[in-house]
C-alpha cells in the first residue's frame, strides 16, 4: 500500500514538474527572442553563417525557409517598352530560374501597357540571380527590377516638417504690422499728451 501510494505521488509530480519546465522554458524562450531582437542584422546574418558553416542541417533549413518566402520571390520590373508583353517579359526572365507568372500592368479602359510588371519565380534563389543585375535590356529599352516588397524606388514617401520647425520657428503672425502700427501710435499719442501737459505745466 505504501508503494502504491508512492507511486501514485511520483506520477502526480511528473506532470507538475513537466508544467514548471514548460513555463520556464517558455520565459527563456522569449527573453532569448527580446535579446536576439536587439542585434542588428548584420550581426544576424554573420551569426547564422557562422552556424550553418558548422551545421549541414541548419544551412539547409535555411536555404529552404529562404527559398519559400514569397516577398523573395516577386520581382517589380519599371521602365518597360510599350511594345513589350507578358510573354516577352516572362521569356526574358526565364533564363535565371522558372517562372511562375510574368504580367505586364496594363490600362483598364485603352489594355495599354503602363510601363511595369511583376515576375514571380517559384523560388528566391532564381529571383536573387535574377537582381544580381539591376538593370537590364528588354526589347531594346533599359528596365530596371528590385524586389516587389521594396516597393517603387522612384516614389518617395512625403516627408513632413521637421519637428524641430514647430519648436524653434514660429508662423508669422499676419496681425503684427497693425499691432505694431497700433503700439507706435500709441506710444506717439502718450508723448504728446505728457508733452502737451508738460507745456501746460512750464507755461502755468
Amino acid at each position: 500500500k505504501k508503494a502504491r501510494e508512492m507511486a501514485d505521488d511520483a506520477s502526480r509530480a511528473v506532470p507538475a514538474h513537466s508544467q514548471a519546465r514548460h513555463s520556464y522554458d517558455t520565459k527563456g524562450s522569449t527573453e532569448f527572442r527580446r535579446m536576439v531582437s536587439l542585434l542588428t542584422k548584420d550581426k544576424l546574418v554573420e551569426i547564422l553563417c557562422g552556424l550553418a558553416r558548422d551545421d549541414p542541417t541548419l544551412m539547409q533549413k535555411i536555404k529552404e525557409d529562404v527559398n519559400a518566402d514569397p516577398s523573395l520571390c516577386k520581382i517589380f520590373v519599371r521602365s518597360l517598352s510599350w511594345e513589350t508583353t507578358s510573354e516577352s517579359l516572362q521569356k526574358h526572365f526565364a533564363k535565371y530560374g522558372e517562372v511562375k507568372e510574368a504580367v505586364v500592368v496594363t490600362d483598364r479602359a485603352t489594355n495599354k501597357s503602363k510601363g511595369y510588371g511583376f515576375v514571380n519565380f517559384k523560388n528566391a534563389g532564381d529571383a536573387a540571380r535574377a537582381l544580381k543585375d539591376a538593370m537590364k535590356v528588354i526589347d531594346g529599352r533599359n528596365v530596371y527590377c528590385n524586389l516587389a516588397a521594396e516597393g517603387n524606388p522612384n516614389k518617395r514617401p512625403l516627408t513632413s516638417p521637421s519637428p524641430s520647425y514647430t519648436t524653434t520657428h514660429h508662423a508669422p503672425n499676419p496681425y503684427a504690422h497693425n499691432q505694431a502700427a497700433t503700439h507706435h501710435s500709441g506710444a506717439s499719442r502718450g508723448m504728446g499728451v505728457g508733452m502737451g501737459m508738460g507745456a501746460a505745466g512750464g507755461a502755468a
